[in-house]
């Protein structure tokens, strides 16, 4: 369980970012209009969670992939100044109730896009941090202040 732990503070911790309005290309093979999709996930996110409205709010990463049988897909990710919060309040709960392992987690928010750019799902994923308390804010704190 701890490699876990581990391993999604890493992932997470390993995350870059481009430049605020910044078009990145791969030559000529691609691009990705980083303000405008963040802008319409954002936009979407606080429709949807609109308690989210003056809560500190970070983007994280954009994810665009193609798959063989899928066809394209894009995603972008966030994490909040109220992510952070104990396992119970996590839909991981039924699967860890019995663990005396974890007892909290943070919250991480993916905005996915329909195959014509706009915003139409959003789906909130927990990565589980550990069962003490000052260890868990630690990480969550140190994950949300590098983005």
């Amino acid at each position: 369980m701890n490699k876990l732990i581990i391993s999604s503070l890493m992932l997470v911790s390993m995350i870059t970012l481009s430049v605020p309005g910044q078009v990145m290309h791969w030559g000529d093979l691609a691009s990705i209009k980083r303000e405008l999709i963040e802008d319409k996930a954002r936009a979407f996110l606080l429709r949807e969670k609109p308690e989210l409205k003056n809560v500190a709010v970070k983007f994280v990463q954009i994810d665009a992939q193609i798959h063989k049988n899928e066809g394209p897909t894009l995603n972008v990710v966030f994490i909040h100044a109220n992510s952070f919060k104990p396992i119970e309040q996590s839909e991981l709960y039924d699967e860890l109730k019995n663990s005396s392992e974890i007892k909290y987690c943070m919250e991480f928010i993916l905005i996915f896009f329909s195959k014509n750019g706009e915003p139409e799902k959003l789906v909130v994923k927990d990565v589980l941090l550990s069962k003490d308390i000052d260890s868990s804010k630690k990480g969550f704190w140190d994950t949300y202040n590098s983005l």
